[in-house]
């Protein structure tokens, strides 16, 4: 099982979207509505109630709340100051179900006894979303996946018994299976024309990134880089797991469901700046990718 859990997360690619601390009185009540992103929330002042697909869940300061995506999510303050840091993110492999990240990680619904560098990480996760260096994008999706593995690797010794190989012992063994290896010779996969194809690759992908805003069809991009649909669709999914129309709808979808929960704009100006012409259009494929619509998208977001 624990093989399993490792291969699994060399797979998984963590989408962060919004940041926020929010502080709020006695009075504030969330009520219940379905959650389109996975969401963790360490909690810095007072007592909360949390209830999660019916489980209620009372939550202290330094405590982290795991909440994920898809399930039924209502909440309210138990004392006059509630406070807490909200961190929302996607992934993209379907990992998220919450049976999944119990079974095979481990991660328990509420964190105890968080140590202090994790706060500093949360509080780093909102200073760092209004930044204006251009690296920004990087330290928040860094800063998230040390806040994941935290979590996964503090709850792990309750799923799996680790048993730490010697060092002299492990370098014996890896020499053994070193020796038994065949040399590889170079596959069709591995002509230089192969690696040319590779590289116009990351040509595509950063066209594709640099005209979101426009409708881009595979044919279109395939005569553009000197390449067949079926070579482009190839190579495509060789370096990021997905067909080129996935890719480039997933990519737009991430990207409006950020813009939703940083900005102010309106959805038409959103979907236009994704390359969407019908804001109908828009908001049916948004609907499809979230499960709900940009509007409660957005509303969601501000509970």
């Amino acid at each position: 099982m624990r093989a399993l859990a490792v291969k699994v997360m060399n797979a998984v690619h963590v989408n962060y979207l919004f940041s926020e601390h929010y502080t709020f009185t006695s009075n504030w009540v969330y009520p219940e509505a379905l959650i389109p992103y996975t969401m963790i929330r360490f909690i810095k002042r007072g007592r909360g109630e949390f209830m999660v697909n019916g489980a209620r869940l009372e939550v202290e300061p330094g405590q982290i709340i795991y909440i994920p995506k898809g399930c039924k999510l209502s909440c309210k303050a138990l004392t006059d100051t509630f406070e807490f840091i909200s961190i929302r993110f996607t992934i993209e492999i379907p990992v998220e179900e919450e049976s999944v990240w119990f079974n095979l990680f481990g991660l328990r619904r509420v964190t105890t006894d968080v140590d202090p560098i994790v706060e500093e990480l949360f509080d780093k996760l909102v200073e760092e979303r209004t930044s204006q260096y251009i690296g920004k994008v990087l330290r928040l999706r860094g800063y998230l996946e040390i806040l994941l593995s935290y979590l996964l690797d503090k709850n792990a010794d309750a799923v799996y018994s680790v048993a730490i190989e010697d060092p002299l012992e492990q370098e014996r063994r890896l020499l053994e299976e070193r020796s038994h290896q065949s040399v590889v010779k170079p596959s069709d996969s591995t002509t230089g024309k192969e690696i040319k194809s590779d590289s116009r690759i990351s040509a595509v992908l950063e066209y594709v990134i640099r005209h979101m805003h426009e409708p881009l069809e595979v044919q279109r991009l395939g005569e553009m880089f000197q390449m067949s649909e079926s070579t482009l669709r190839r190579l495509f999914v060789r370096s990021t797991g997905k067909p080129p129309i996935e890719f480039i709808r997933e990519l737009k979808m991430q990207t409006a469901a950020r813009m939703l929960l940083q900005t102010e704009e309106r959805i038409s100006d959103i979907a236009d700046s994704v390359g969407f012409d019908d804001p109908n259009y828009f908001c049916r494929m948004f609907h499809k990718n979230y499960g709900v619509s940009p509007r409660d998208f957005r509303r969601i977001s501000r509970g």
